[in-house]
């Protein structure tokens, strides 16, 4: 049962007793109203009795009688009509009393009539609510897949489907690259510098070479997911849209975006790759020296991918 039902049945509950209290005031007004014709058709009666008795033939020594006779109508019609009067007034107390109950019972009405329109109005509030939501995702769906679209197609201009199962793709040949310059620099300096640092410079050396291409794609990319993380849907939605787009993205590919997000060039990119989990996806032991440059983004941005990556209290906490 909805509210709105519940409410009408304590209404008409209600509604019922003040009927009843209605007929019951009704069935005692015409009660008395009874009671007062009985009175005031005794005091008829008598004072018809007492005139006719003024008109009847007399002699003279009856005439001290009517002096006795007026006594009596006045005692009698009056008293009887005294009390038919106590008794209408009664009626009248008992008929502004049902005036109150009626003017209760329309109270009621006004109150079934004000719950209903207040349901309705919540109803149709609740339905625009739906409605408006519903218009929103449509509007947010429809520039999303025109962003993916887009982003499809920068993909395919730098990295065109080879037929060849033997050819390897643009963005393999990339990672490709920063191995061969990583490897270089770390027999070059292999006391001076870290690791990780080697790995950046190799990739902004890469970079560079490519940017060009590869730039364009990066920030299309990421003003992907950005436009996911600042819509107004909800955020079951956002991580639903995000998963789709993790989906775009083959092993080379987050293979070069992990690298990328280590430089200056993906320092905003980065929060929201561990928000939505944007590696869940990539094989960490795929990346150079995986051991030592896996910490470098926050274990959430593995998701479920956790199996090759050494947690530990303290980066729990991080």
């Amino acid at each position: 049962m909805t509210d709105l039902e519940k409410e009408f049945k304590r209404l008409e509950e209600r509604e019922k007793e003040i009927q009843q209290s209605v007929e019951e005031l009704e069935k005692e007004v015409d009660f008395y109203k009874k009671v007062a014709w009985v009175f005031i058709s005794i005091g008829f009666l008598l004072a018809t009795w007492g005139i006719y008795k003024m008109f009847v033939p007399i002699d003279d020594n009856e005439l001290s009688k009517l002096g006795n006779i007026g006594d009596y109508v006045s005692g009698t019609t009056g008293a009887a009509w005294s009390l038919a009067g106590l008794v209408l007034v009664y009626v009248a107390f008992l008929g502004q009393k049902q005036q109150l109950l009626q003017q209760q019972l329309d109270i009621l009405y006004n109150q079934i009539e004000l719950k209903a329109t207040r349901f309705e109005l919540e109803g149709q509030k609740k339905e625009m609510q739906e409605q408006n939501e519903t218009l929103r995702l449509q509007k947010f769906e429809s520039t999303f897949f025109q962003l993916i679209g887009l982003f499809n197609e920068i993909k395919n201009r730098i990295d065109p489907q080879i037929q060849s199962e033997a050819s390897k793709s643009y963005f393999f040949t990339f990672n490709f690259k920063v191995y061969s310059i990583y490897n270089q620099g770390k027999l070059i300096n292999s006391c001076s510098d870290k690791p990780i640092d080697i790995i950046i410079r190799a990739y902004i050396e890469n970079y560079n070479t490519r940017q060009d291409k590869v730039s364009n794609y990066f920030r299309t990319l990421y003003h992907i997911v950005n436009f996911i993380d600042k819509s107004t849907i909800s955020d079951e939605d956002k991580k639903r849209y995000a998963a789709f787009i993790r989906a775009q993205l083959t092993p080379s590919e987050l293979q070069i975006l992990f690298y990328n997000c280590m430089t200056p060039f993906g320092e905003k990119f980065k929060p929201l790759i561990e928000k939505y989990h944007l590696f869940n996806n990539l094989s960490v032991k795929s990346l150079v020296e995986n051991e030592s440059i896996v910490k470098f983004y926050h274990y959430s941005a593995y998701g479920k991918n956790l199996q090759d990556y050494p947690l530990n209290d303290e980066h729990l906490t991080k």
